[in-house]
This record gives structure tokens, sequence and C-alpha cells, in this order.
């Protein structure tokens, strides 16, 4: 019988430990191209906006998404949204909570109509989306010297970010201000 074979030979192998994680970059079809470059922006260098969705202890997944854009569409973009929330009488826009939100506030049966037009904000006035995911549960199940190696999962994610941004984006030099929401 073979080492941690069973009696006909075989050899039980066990899968090397995974960890599936989501790293997704999604065009706004309006933009001229990609790289980033630093005559593509006369008004200051692109700025990005991040936000974590998700908690190490009671979620499935850690992610982190986010917009990069110019300086001036992130204004537009701020007062168009503004804008929009006061005309429906929104104080925010929530994923988790915009069904609801809008049965508040008397138009529940216009809410997918309401939540494209916040939509076509972003999509007029941002460059590109990102978004990072790593799987809680997977990394959890990793042998501990693994878990040691990727470490904090919103960490990992922030690294993965910020290496996705550098060698998708990013062309001779260009500076890219970055902002992580660290508000709940």
């Amino acid at each position: 019988m073979p080492p941690g074979g069973d009696q006909y030979g075989r050899v039980r192998v066990r899968p090397r430990p995974q960890l599936r994680m989501a790293v997704a970059m999604s065009r706004v079809p309006v933009f001229r191209g990609l790289p980033l470059r630093s005559g593509d922006y006369e008004q200051g260098p692109p700025e990005a906006y991040f936000d974590e969705a998700g908690k190490w202890n009671d979620s499935d997944f850690v992610c982190l998404c986010g917009y990069v854009s110019a300086d001036y569409s992130w204004h537009e973009l701020a007062r168009r949204w503004v804008e929009r929330l006061k005309h429906h009488g929104l104080r925010v826009v929530h994923a988790s909570s915009f069904a609801e939100d809008c049965r508040r506030v008397g138009k529940y049966d216009q809410r997918d109509e309401i939540f494209d037009e916040f939509i076509n904000i972003i999509r007029d006035h941002v460059i590109v989306g990102f978004v990072i995911a790593i799987s809680v549960r997977d990394l959890k199940a990793l042998p501990s010297h693994m878990r040691k190696m990727y470490g904090d999962p919103h960490v990992f994610c922030v690294h993965r970010l910020l290496r996705q941004l550098h060698d998708r984006l990013v062309e001779d030099d260009t500076a890219v201000c970055v902002t992580f929401d660290d508000s709940d």
C-alpha cells in the first residue's frame, strides 16, 4: 500500500486551498480611453473615491468599490446627485435600503426609474469603476499560515485596489488622488 493510499493503491489528493477573489473593472463607454495620462486632465489629476461593504465577522464577502473621475466631473456629479435627492425627498442612496426609502417618501412604484436616474448620473461623470471582493468564508478556511499571508481582508482589498489602479490606469507617473470612505 503506497503512503497515504488505500488498499487499491489509490492516493487521496487533497485540493490546495484557494481564495476566491473578484476583481472587476467596468469602463464607462463615454471615456476616450485608458490608461490615464497626465495630459488628460488640465484641471488637476484624476480623483478616486472608494467605500467598503461587508464586515469580516458577519459577511460572506468583503468588498471595496468605487469610481475614478476628474475633479471637475466630481463637482458636477455631486451637484446633480444632491438635486435629485432633494427632488425625490431622499437623504441618501443606499442599495440596501433604497426600496424602503422610496416607500417612506411615497415613491415605491417609481423606485426603479429613480434608481436609474442616479445610475445615469454616475455614467455621465465617471471614467471607470472598480470592485475588489474577497470571500470571507474561503479566507477563514485557509490554513493559518496562509491567512497570515493575506492578513485582514479589508487591508488586502485596499492593496489589490491600489495595485489595480496603478496597473490599469496610470501611465507616465500620473498622480491619482485616492479617498477611502471610513464612515459607517
